[in-house]
């Protein structure tokens, strides 16, 4: 028995060739060098080494480009100096219009939309010689809520003229069909919360025929044929299952994914999707928001998504939630992913090891967009006045902590001066010296998590803005005398100096 999948369509049909423009860019290349004429929108490409090169560079930059607003691959296009051997004939006798198409499309998932001309005639009526070839592939913006991602597990996104990594991706255990599941298998009631959450966050008024439908534009589930079938059915994901299954479905496919809260009072434990279980823990009247008002809600709800989005689902084992009265701690199973680090985690390339899961809780608004999640914990922490979040990746377990002794001192300041900050590493930085009174140079670039060129910007604007100060004959900082004396009254008077040197009334500017 075999299952063939089936095809979700695509556009109506390729749309015209450009000739104009595909004449334009050429002679702009013959007058100028590729980097050059390279924008947000084109790419070129030379015939590399070989077919193996020529596929992995081509599929990269068109997915790229999908990613972020479409564009155009000109492939063909030398790097030399010599405008006379910019342009040659195709090395590689196997590169053709298909060839190109199907590798790129083999070479991302999911499959990038791309249509491939041959521009050789054009080419040849610019230059005036018929024996170089040019191939130029048109590449819409993605229509998929996922990011395309390359055979590496790379998603990239064009930044002008280059294709910066957007986030890593590891083999995604989500991503498997669950054998023997099906659509009665998910909680329907789950599937059109997801539904109404993706038109309120994307301001849209989508409309799916059925619950199905939603599934597949997500990648949740796929549609397949049996041998000698009519009817299509759905193979079921690891990721729809939790993100909505109902109960007995996940007690019966994946026993080990549980919640465990612990209290000082009781421990209890349930088994339910993903879904109900953050609406649950985070609603008005739930567990964290009458046991954790010190802490904003929507903290709690990214390290609760966290939780259950990155962790291990290779690994056996509950998400477990300890509230005590002096701290909240989220464990999860499974270390960080590929290597990360929990001294770096603000400004890292985000790894996923659950990419569908990841973008599919994105997508329905459980999480916040790529990279951001952790900015959003230490920001809402930090102006909370709370201390620094905790992290910890060993022994097979995450864990993050976030501890209730808060300073109410610095919650007011940052609350009344945050419109002179200029961003999270300010409010690190203030954080820091604070509680320590002084700090080194190396201690807040760490805290910051900033190399020392970047950590030296921010500081010395710091400094010049009158909010710290350098201590004479030492790498260390204070926060600034005045400013600390005003932070400590701050609830004494509301006649506050750090009006004037926080960036409001600087000299000879108008308060």
């Amino acid at each position: 028995m075999s299952a063939a999948p089936i095809r979700v369509p695509g556009r109506d049909k390729e749309p015209p060739f450009d000739v104009a423009f595909i004449r334009n860019v050429i002679s702009d290349l013959l007058t100028a060098s590729p980097d050059e004429v390279e924008s947000d929108h084109i790419e070129a490409k030379s015939w590399c080494r070989d077919e193996k090169e020529l596929a992995d560079k081509v599929s990269d930059a068109c997915a790229c480009l999908a990613n972020s607003t479409g564009g155009y691959v000109f492939v063909g296009v030398a790097e030399d100096p010599n405008v006379r051997r910019r342009f040659s004939p195709c090395p590689h006798p196997g590169i053709t219009r298909n060839w190109l198409t199907t590798h790129i499309q083999d070479l991302n998932r999911p499959p990038v939309e791309c249509w491939t001309y041959d521009a050789s005639e054009i080419l040849s009526e610019v230059i005036g010689t018929r024996d170089c070839n040019l191939f130029v592939i048109q590449v819409p913006q993605k229509r998929c809520i996922s990011s395309h991602v390359t055979h590496k597990g790379i998603s990239k996104v064009r930044v002008g003229k280059e294709c910066r990594t957007q986030f890593t991706a590891e083999d995604d255990r989500t991503k498997a069909p669950v054998p023997f599941a099906s659509l009665d298998d998910l909680s329907l009631t789950s599937i059109e919360w997801g539904m109404a959450q993706y038109q309120k966050l994307f301001k849209v008024s989508t409309q799916w025929s059925e619950h199905s439908e939603f599934l597949m534009q997500t990648q949740l589930a796929e549609p397949f044929l049996q041998d000698e079938e009519q009817s299509p059915r759905l193979r079921i994901s690891l990721a729809a299952l939790l993100l909505f299954g109902k109960n007995a479905s996940l007690r019966k496919y994946v026993p080990f994914f549980e919640t465990v809260i612990k209290t000082s009072s009781e421990n209890s434990r349930f088994q339910q999707n993903i879904v109900e279980s953050v609406r649950e823990l985070c609603a008005n009247d739930g567990v964290f928001k009458s046991r954790l008002s010190e802490i904003p809600a929507e903290v709690v709800r990214e390290l609760l998504v966290n939780a259950y989005v990155h962790r291990c689902y290779r690994l056996p084992g509950p998400v477990v939630i300890n509230i005590a009265d002096t701290a909240l701690e989220i464990q999860s199973p499974g270390e960080l992913a590929g290597g990360l680090k929990v001294d770096d985690l603000i400004n890292c390339v985000p790894i996923y090891r659950n990419l569908l899961l990841s973008e599919a809780a994105r997508y329905i608004g459980l999480c916040d967009r790529v990279g951001q999640g952790i900015d959003l914990v230490y920001k809402g922490v930090l102006e909370s006045g709370l201390p620094f979040p905790e992290f910890e990746s060993e022994n097979d377990l995450f864990t993050a902590r976030i501890s209730l002794a808060g300073s109410a001192e610095f919650c007011e300041c940052i609350r009344k001066r945050s419109p002179a900050l200029h961003g999270l590493e300010e409010i690190i930085a203030l954080r820091l010296l604070w509680m320590r009174e002084s700090a080194s140079f190396g201690e807040l670039c760490a805290k910051m998590q900033r190399k020392p060129d970047s950590g030296k910007r921010v500081l010395d604007d710091m400094e010049r803005r009158q909010m710290i100060e350098s201590i004479p004959g030492s790498s260390s900082y204070k926060i600034a005398t005045a400013v600390r004396r005003d932070m400590e009254t701050i609830f004494q008077s509301e006649q506050l100096s750090l009006e004037s040197m926080w960036g409001y009334g600087r000299p000879g500017e108008p308060t």
